[in-house]
């Protein structure tokens, strides 16, 4: 199960739980950058979920991929237009979503390419938390 949740600050977020017997179990944050994160979508491998977010740029949003850990984010696209609603073919092979340019929507699809590489969205929670990671244990010698 996924959804995004807002803060006071009025960014959304998103997260994933397993759902089991009508309740919600390991829940997990997958964003944390500010901004709008929305429109997610599950990959048919239950691995990946696709969504768009303003976060780079809060006048555009970008879709973006996180595996359902949370420990892996990648933007897919870097562009003018506001690209919206990602879906993925039922394959998984291919990204289907909607770009505004201007007054007009258009649909767009791409390759699915699984990343090579990408970044921790959880080192992005603030700069201050960039600070203060806990003390190391003890060293014998």
């Amino acid at each position: 199960m996924t959804w995004r949740s807002f803060d006071v600050k009025g960014n959304s977020q998103i997260f994933v739980a397993d759902l089991q017997d009508a309740t919600l179990r390991n829940i997990r944050q997958l964003t944390f950058k500010s901004g709008i994160h929305w429109a997610p979508f599950w990959h048919p491998s239950e691995k990946w979920v696709l969504f768009s977010a303003n976060s780079d740029d809060r006048k555009n949003f970008e879709l973006y991929l996180v595996n359902t850990e949370g420990t892996c984010l990648k933007r897919l696209t870097y562009s003018h237009a506001q690209d919206v609603l990602p879906v993925f073919s039922p394959d998984g092979k291919q990204i289907a979503f909607t770009a505004r340019k201007g007054r007009y929507s258009q649909l767009y699809i791409m390759p699915f390419v699984m990343p090579s590489h990408c970044e921790d969205p959880r080192l992005h929670r603030t700069p201050q938390s960039l600070l203060h990671f806990p003390p190391p244990p003890p060293q014998k010698h």
